[in-house]
C-alpha cells in the first residue's frame, strides 16, 4: 500500500477533496494498510507534500487539518481529514456512528473521500446511511435494498457482508426513533 500513497495525494490534490473521512483506527489495522498522513509536520510523496496545520480531539472523532501542495502548482488544497474511532461494533454503538455520520455533512464543502481499512465495509455502510438520511429528508422514505443494489452496479464488491447491510438497516432504524413522518422500505 505504500507504493500507492503518492497516487492517493494526487487524487485528493487533483479533485481538490476537502474531505476525508476515515472509518477506522489505525491502531487496529492489519499490515497492508498504510499511514498515509502526517500527526505532525510535513511529509512529501513523490511531487506532493502534505502539511499537518492542526489536530483536535472531539467525543466522536479526531480532527487534522492539512494543507495539500503539489510542487509543480502554487496554489495548495486544504483537507479535513476525519477519523471516526467511536465504533466498536455494539448496538451501544449505533447512536454515536449515527451521530457521526449526520455531524460530516455540515463539515464536507467540496468532493469527500471516504475509506475503511477494505474500502467496502464500513464506508459502505456510511455511504448508504447517509443517502438514505438524505432520502428521507427529502421524500419521506427510504429503500436500503434498492440503494444497495444500485450502488453493488458501480462497485460489485460494495457491501460484501450480511453484517453490514443489517447495521445500515440498525442505524436508520436508530435514526427514525428520533423522527416522525417517515415510512421505511426494509
Amino acid at each position: 500500500m505504500a507504493a500507492t500513497l503518492e497516487d492517493f495525494w494526487r487524487l485528493v490534490y487533483d479533485y481538490k477533496c476537502s474531505t476525508i473521512i476515515m472509518l477506522k483506527d489505525m491502531s487496529t489495522a492489519n499490515k497492508t494498510a498504510a499511514k498515509y498522513w502526517p500527526d505532525s509536520g510535513m511529509i512529501t510523496y513523490g511531487f506532493i507534500t502534505v502539511k499537518c496545520l492542526n489536530t483536535e480531539s472531539q467525543d466522536l472523532f479526531r480532527t487534522q487539518k492539512f494543507q495539500v501542495m503539489h510542487q509543480d502548482h502554487q496554489e495548495p488544497v486544504i483537507v479535513n481529514h476525519l477519523t471516526f474511532e467511536a465504533f466498536l461494533g455494539d448496538d451501544e454503538d449505533l447512536p454515536r456512528m449515527l451521530d457521526f455520520i449526520q455531524s460530516t455533512g455540515n463539515i464536507t464543502s467540496g468532493p469527500t473521500v471516504i475509506h475503511c481499512l477494505n474500502g467496502v465495509g464500513v464506508s459502505a455502510v456510511y455511504v448508504t446511511v447517509k443517502a438514505q438520511i438524505q432520502r428521507l429528508e427529502k421524500e419521506g422514505a427510504c429503500d436500503v435494498y434498492l440503494a444497495v443494489q444500485q450502488l453493488r452496479r458501480k462497485n460489485v464488491k460494495f457491501m460484501l457482508s450480511q453484517d453490514n447491510y443489517i447495521l445500515c438497516l440498525k442505524l436508520l432504524r436508530c435514526y427514525l426513533n428520533n423522527q416522525h413522518d417517515y415510512s421505511v422500505i426494509y
